[in-house]
C-alpha cells in the first residue's frame, strides 16, 4: 500500500528517495534494537511510517514519538517511585556498555532481560509513533 501510495497518488519516480525513507528508521534504530531496547515490530512501523510520510515528516513524527514515550514513561517512573532505581540501572548498565566495548568482546546484553523487563517497564510504542504521525501530518508542512 505504501509503494502504491508513493508511485500512484504521489507520483513519486524515484526509487532511491523511497528506499531512504525506508531506510532511515531502521539505520537509526538499529542500535536500540540491538540492545533490546525497542522492538522489530516498533521498528518496521516507524518504516512504513517513513514510507507513508517522507523523510523530513518522519523525523518529525519519530521526534514527537520519542517526546511522548519519554514523557509517558518519566510520569510512570515517578508515580511509581522508582524513578531513583531506574537512573542507577541505566548507569551501570552505560558502565557496562562501555567496558565491553573497550574489551570488544563484541557481545551486547539487553538493558532489562526476560522476567525483570516484563515486571518492571515495558512501553508499547505504536501509540506514541500513532500521536507523532499525527502530530507530523497536521503540524509539518
Amino acid at each position: 500500500m505504501g509503494l502504491f501510495y508513493r508511485f500512484i497518488i504521489c507520483g513519486e519516480t524515484r526509487v532511491s528517495c523511497i528506499l531512504l525513507d525506508i531506510a532511515l528508521p531502521f539505520l537509526m534504530f538499529f542500535l536500540f534494537f540491538a540492545v533490546k531496547a525497542i522492538g522489530a515490530g516498533d521498528v518496521k512501523l516507524l518504516m512504513v511510517t517513513g514510507l507513508f510520510l517522507g523523510s523530513r515528516r518522519n523525523l518529525w513524527c519519530i521526534f514527537a514519538a520519542l517526546s511522548v514515550a519519554a514523557i509517558y514513561g518519566l510520569c510512570r517512573l515517578i508515580l511509581s517511585h522508582k524513578l531513583l532505581l531506574r537512573v542507577g540501572s541505566l548507569f551501570r548498565y552505560l558502565r557496562y556498555l562501555v567496558s565491553a566495548i573497550r574489551s570488544r568482546n563484541g557481545e551486547i546484553v539487553p538493558y532489562l532481560s526476560g522476567e525483570r523487563m516484563e515486571k518492571t517497564g515495558k512501553i508499547h510504542f505504536s501509540l506514541p509513533i500513532l500521536i507523532g504521525a499525527a502530530f507530523s501530518i497536521l503540524f509539518v508542512k
